[in-house]
């Protein structure tokens, strides 16, 4: 101490001032430094939110010309390969001039911007793209030309995209230029491509067109979409007039989008109640394409303005932040000037005292949370030091706090990812409440599920001996049980967590688990309407052992584990499926091949002058290959001949129709006759000749109900065509005779007791007639 305080001595001779600066010194570093590292913050907003985004509007500004040039291009060639109309052609040649220049005006920009947005690769890809959509020209078929066409929209809209993400516009992070972002890069060219699609389903001057289902369906979604995009893109324009702190935006865009509102919505209302609702198109081409062409137009006239209003947004934001800029480093370097001189009235040698404070602050910042600072004094300073112990202590337990959440939070994580790949009912149970036990050091954690009535919640699965025991038993739990914290979960839908259930009115002890002091019941929900399935219940065996943060962690878990149950589930009503139809189909196939009318066959092979195969040998090799399901080899002995046989059954869809033997009698060594190589060769062609087979047999059964239907067909034509009674019953008796290959035929209509022979000659009196 006495040390100390010689060498603090010096400093004491050091006039207020003196002292001052150098404390001043000692502050104004890290002031300079904090400064410094705002001025960069923002220098950093300025060129990415500011200078990036607005060369990000400028480059797309490049590519508006190109994607409508390209979407008429489209448009005119497919009408060509309709129409064959070449009165297009000098249209065609004028759009691609435009075309190329637009090129022209998309590479100087790219020139000024590609290396920063990454997009050089993707214009040149675009221009080798075009040179040989352009060399195809009027060659193309409709369908080709209409796939060429949207492939290279397609890419012209990915390079939008790319501009759109590595110039910032994607992250800008005020609202009302993140929604006029959304409604330059996403909305509009999304809708200009769209409406370019719809006009394709009118090509050409056909007048009463008809569309197919299939064309209406796809329409019917087009105009769906554009209607969503429609709403979509006013209501991310009313959010940026709202959040627009300069007010410019609703003065520029609100009536260039009422027109642009306007034209969409007639081209809309025509394909509804023209093209879509009638039978056939009603409305001529030329209103079509005059009503289709000025909402395109239009969509492109609200971009020409839309843009420009982005960008005055990020450059009034330029100059913003700019100001800050200024104002911040003026306003710094006052308030330095202004606490210097202040300070130098204010201030006493406390050089020693702050120098402590000064350090102890580093180590804290380091992460050090242990430092400590002690005096003798009994001042303002000692006040400071133990107000800086507090804080050091409240940052200690909240550094532990903190780790110990983040720990069970990752744990949680990792839990819920190996849960989702579960998709047994029990395993997954069983493994929720063993992981949450193992992982959280729990006294006891068991899963209750809600029966199908749900009137009873029934242990599922528990962890330990005790947990085993009650599910052995049933153990369960009436949902509207008055005394019972996880009755209580599953009722409120809400965490009960309880400090001493010793001391709680509503707990239900448990035997089985005397140590219980401290336990949270956690409701396993479903779905945002949060039907609850289940509770998890977790018990300690400590009072307050549990606190929010585990709360919010389970009840997470929790959230996941309903959605597995819910997955497995699934799963396991996929199976069951799975399983039924696997049975029918096995099934039918068995009722299939067991009728009469599908007829075995039996063909044998055999090389000249081998020896003849026993009807032992020949038995039992069928009775093995019947009850193989696939090409096995076996050896079999007559007291004669030894066999080495390759048996393997014939299958349909999991059914055993037939049977394969080959045998080589007397082989000179056991199992050296035939491979693996050889037994799935011979499993590949069984498996063709099952596939062949039942082939066969579906053409046969159904060429035998074509016969069928024909001979109805023939009898029933025959039938119409008689012109009285008698003759009606002599065709119909004469030909199902025929038919069915029967010398004697007899058909009577009306209930007479008179002998039929009488009037089987003429069949004009009694309504009946025969023939022999």
């Amino acid at each position: 101490m006495k040390l100390s305080r010689f060498m603090v001595r010096p400093f004491n001779k050091f006039k207020y001032w003196q002292k001052f600066l150098l404390i001043g010194l000692l502050f104004t570093l890290p002031l300079a430094v904090i400064l410094y590292l705002w001025l960069t913050e923002l220098s950093t907003r300025i060129d990415n939110y500011g200078w990036q985004e607005i060369h990000g509007t400028e480059y797309l500004r490049s590519l508006r010309n190109l994607l409508q040039h390209t979407q008429q291009h489209q448009y005119l060639v497919y009408n060509y390969a309709l129409t064959q109309d070449n009165t297009l052609k000098n249209e065609l040649a004028s759009l691609q001039t435009r075309i190329d220049e637009d090129f022209q005006a998309l590479t100087t920009v790219d020139q000024k911007y590609g290396l920063d947005f990454k997009s050089t690769e993707s214009v040149t890809a675009l221009k080798e793209e075009w040179r040989e959509l352009k060399n195809a020209g009027l060659k193309l078929n409709a369908a080709n030309s209409y796939a060429q066409h949207a492939g290279f929209i397609a890419n012209i809209r990915s390079l939008i995209s790319l501009v759109g993400n590595t110039s910032f516009l994607i992250l800008d992070p005020d609202l009302d230029s993140y929604y006029m972002m959304d409604v330059v890069l996403l909305k509009l060219p999304e809708t200009q491509d769209l409406l370019a699609q719809t006009r394709i389903f009118y090509p050409g001057n056909d007048t009463g067109l008809t569309l197919t289902p299939d064309e209406k369906g796809q329409l019917i979604a087009l105009t769906s979409r554009l209607n969503t995009d429609l709403e979509a893109t006013h209501k991310s324009l009313h959010t940026a007039f709202e959040h627009n702190s300069s007010g410019n935006l609703k003065p520029q865009l609100e009536e260039p989008f009422h027109k642009y509102e306007l034209a969409l919505e007639k081209y809309l209302e025509l394909l509804q109640t023209k093209v879509i609702n009638p039978s056939t198109v009603e409305v001529e081409f030329t209103e079509f394409e005059a009503v289709s062409s000025q909402a395109l137009e239009a969509s492109y006239q609200f971009y020409d303005v839309a843009s420009p209003g982005l960008e005055s947004i990020l450059r009034l934001r330029v100059e913003s932040l700019t100001n800050r800029q200024y104002l911040l480093a003026a306003f710094s370097l006052s308030i330095i000037i202004v606490a210097f001189f202040v300070g130098l009235v204010l201030l006493r040698a406390i050089s020693r005292p702050l120098e402590q404070l000064v350090a102890a602050s580093k180590q804290v910042a380091a992460g050090d949370m242990s430092v400590r600072l002690y005096t003798d004094s009994e001042d303002e300073v000692r006040q400071v030091m133990v107000a800086f112990n507090d804080m050091a202590e409240a940052l200690q337990t909240s550094q532990t706090q903190t780790a110990a959440f983040t720990s069970r939070l990752q744990l949680v994580g990792r839990l819920s990812e190996h849960l989702s790949s579960l998709l047994k009912l029990d395993q997954l149970l069983d493994e929720v409440v063993n992981q949450v036990k193992e992982r959280f050091n729990f006294y006891h954690v068991h899963i209750y599920l809600l029966d199908d009535k749900r009137e009873k919640l029934v242990v599922a699965a528990g962890t330990g001996p005790a947990g085993a025991e009650m599910k052995a038993l049933g153990h369960n739990i009436l949902l509207d049980a008055p005394r019972s914290l996880v009755a209580q979960a599953a009722r409120s839908g809400q965490v009960v967590l309880v400090d001493n259930v010793r001391e709680a009115e509503g707990w239900l002890p448990n035997l089985l688990l005397p140590n219980t002091y401290s336990e949270m019941a956690v409701p396993i929900t479903l779905g945002q309407e949060g039907q609850v399935v289940g509770v998890l219940d977790v018990q300690e065996d400590t009072i307050a052992a549990f606190n929010e943060g585990d709360a919010d962690l389970l009840q997470a878990l929790a959230n996941q584990v309903a959605v597995a149950i819910h997955n497995a589930r699934q799963f396991a009503q996929v199976e069951s499926a799975l399983a039924q139809a696997r049975a029918t189909q096995q099934q039918y196939i068995e009722q299939a091949w067991g009728q009469d009318r599908v007829k075995g066959a039996e063909y044998l092979y055999q090389q000249a002058g081998a020896p003849e195969l026993s009807d032992a040998i020949y038995m039992n090799s069928k009775t093995q290959a019947l009850a193989q399901n696939r090409p096995v080899v076996i050896s079999i002995d007559d007291g004669e001949n030894v066999s080495e046989s390759l048996v393997a059954p014939v299958i349909v869809g999991g059914k055993t129709i037939g049977a394969l033997q080959l045998h080589n009698m007397n082989p000179p060594q056991k199992g050296q006759t035939w491979d693996e190589q050889d037994l799935a060769l011979v499993e590949a062609i069984l498996d063709q000749i099952a596939q062949t087979a039942e082939s066969l047999r579906l053409f046969e059964e159904t060429r035998e109900r074509a016969g069928y239907e024909q001979t109805v067909r023939e009898i029933t034509n025959k039938l119409r065509a008689a012109t009285n009674l008698d003759r009606l019953l002599e065709t119909a008796a004469r030909e199902l005779g025929q038919r069915l290959g029967v010398r004697h035929t007899v058909l009577e209509l009306g209930l007479k007791t008179e002998p039929l022979a009488s009037n089987a000659k003429n069949g004009q009196d009694s309504g009946s007639g025969e023939v022999l």
